[in-house]
Parts: C-alpha cells; structure tokens; sequence
C-alpha cells in the first residue's frame, strides 16, 4: 500500500506547472505536467500513487472519462469514515482540505504536506505550489481511503 508520504512526494514534483481552471487531465498518462485545476491535481496524483479513483463526478467512471470537481472531492470527504478535525490535517502529510463550491464561488482541493503546508494547484497567479491553509474556509478535512498514514 502506497503511503500518504508518497503522495507528497509526487505532488512536490509538479511545483511551478500551470493552473488553468478546469483543466483536462489525463489520468492514463503518469508523465503529465499540466497544466492542472486543483480537483485535478489532487484527484491524478492520488489515483498515480494509489490507484484510486476520489474526488470525481462519478467515481466509477473509466479513467479516460474522469471529471474530477471539488463538489465531488466535498461529497467524499463528508461521506469519508476518515474525517479529522482541521487541527489534525494540518500535521497529517496527505490529509486533504476540501471547501465545497457554492453559487459564485469555486470550491478547492490541496494536500497537506503535514508540516503546516499545502500542496495545491493554487490559481493562474500562483500555478502549482505549496501554501498555507491558515486562515482559509475548508469545510471538510479527511484521509482517503486506501491510502496508508504513517
């Protein structure tokens, strides 16, 4: 079983490659560099390391057909047995932040590096690049199932 570590692994990689709001990304390519939406990110890097399928319109889907949506990561983590508390997140390397996407306002998906961090595909000023989630809405904070936090 691969590692939450292993997730953070992958995502520093990617540092510094475009975000483009709802971008399309290739889950059958592991080589991909963007550019990335942050539903994007978190949903391929997750199913690269783990081979698991979270955070789309419909997890069930063949992967050429994945839509991954911060909607989607929102309704996974409220239905996750894994919630943990924002405390908990922000110490915990692969805990994911989710803020659920209401009427004007996009929702958003980042990974927590554990360390007081994210890892996140940010916006078109700032691409893919570690952050801070102090002092930010997050509704929902979990572990993904499947995946092994050391």
């Amino acid at each position: 079983m691969k590692t939450a570590k292993d997730l953070i692994t992958e995502a520093l990689k990617h540092v510094g490659e475009e975000y483009i709001f709802g971008a399309d990304v290739p889950f059958d390519k592991p080589t991909y560099k963007g550019p990335w939406d942050c539903a994007e990110f978190c949903s391929w890097v997750t199913y690269q390391i783990a081979g698991i399928v979270v955070g789309c319109t419909d997890n069930s889907a063949s992967i050429t057909k994945l839509e991954p949506y911060s909607g989607g990561w929102y309704r996974d983590g409220m239905a996750s047995a894994r919630r943990v508390s924002y405390d908990v997140a922000v110490n915990t390397p692969g805990a994911v932040f989710v803020r659920k996407p209401i009427p004007g306002r996009a929702g958003h998906v980042a990974f927590s590096q554990g360390n007081g961090k994210t890892i996140e595909a940010m916006d078109s000023r700032r691409d893919v690049t570690e952050g801070n989630p102090a002092h930010r809405v997050w509704n929902v904070c979990f572990l993904i199932d499947g995946v092994e936090y050391v």
